[in-house]
This record gives C-alpha cells, structure tokens and sequence, in this order.
C-alpha cells in the first residue's frame, strides 16, 4: 500500500465528510409513503399512528383510508406531521362477493368472511387507492396490529 502524503489525508478527509453529507441529506433519501387501511377500533388506530409519528425517518406520509376518522376530522398538527385521511370508496366485494354480513357476535358472520369492518369495498381496494394517493418514492405498509420500532422505515430504505 502506498502512503499518504502530507496533504492526501487533508483529501481524504474531506471526501469522507461530503459523502456522509450526501448520505445524512434527508432530500437524498427516497420518501416514503405509508398506506394504513383502517379496520380496526380506536386503540388500534392509535397504536398505528403511534408506531408512525415515532419513526425516525424523515421524509414520510401516512395515508389512513377508511370510512371515517376516530374524531371530528383529521387534526392539523397531524397533516403537519404527514398524516391525510382518504374517504375509502365505496366499491368492493360486497354481498355478492365474500358476503357483507360482517362479523357479528356469532364469528365470522352467515356469509362467510363478511366485509370485516370494509363496508363495500376490500381491503385489496382500499390498500391500492391508498397505493393511488400516495406521493413518496416508495410505499410501505402500515398496521395497526404491530408494534413498529422506531428505526422501521430507516432499515427499510436502508435495505433497498
């Protein structure tokens, strides 16, 4: 290996430190765009959004599509945060497809999978017009029935 001298180490260093400002540059990095279709109750909405606003990734979007939002409407500190609400549309399956008698108190419902909570369109529909919606480089899915940590969407970019 050959040695530095005096003044390539000076140029080394700084070539160092402009790619790792290349890297660290949040408009470098793809944004993400999180799709959430919402079927569960409150707590479990909470716990999705929760899992989201606490990520570290910077350049993200929630889209939470469903039939209503848990409050009044979408609060503004949590559009400011990257978080829209999509009016779910009214298309799907309905009782001529997995049936739409929900789950009711006796399982899974008389007509099979019933719509799960989906009113008239499924999940599939739900999740690909959020898909629509979206304005990232990328999407990710969003649950409400995981917990995410904090580095989620970071390791996942991370990894493309």
């Amino acid at each position: 290996m050959e040695a530095l001298e005096q003044g390539d180490d000076e140029m080394v260093v700084k070539a160092v430190i402009e790619a790792l400002g290349r890297i660290a540059d949040p408009a470098a990095l793809p944004a993400v765009s999180c799709v959430y279709v919402q079927i569960g109750s409150p707590q479990r909405f909470h716990r999705a959004l929760s899992g989201f606003l606490g990520q570290t990734y910077g350049r993200k979007e929630l889209l939470v599509v469903a039939d209503r939002w848990f409050g009044d409407g979408p609060p503004d500190s949590l559009a400011s945060q990257g978080v829209r609400f999509i009016a779910a549309e009214a298309a799907g399956f309905g009782s001529a497809g997995l049936g739409s008698a929900g789950f009711g108190s006796a399982g899974l419902g008389s007509a099979g999978l019933g719509s799960a909570g989906f009113g008239s369109a499924g999940f599939g529909s739900r999740f690909n017009q959020g898909v629509r919606a979206s304005t990232g480089d990328c999407v990710a899915r969003w649950h409400d029935c995981e917990f995410s940590a904090p580095q989620r969407l970071t390791l996942q970019v991370r990894a493309m």
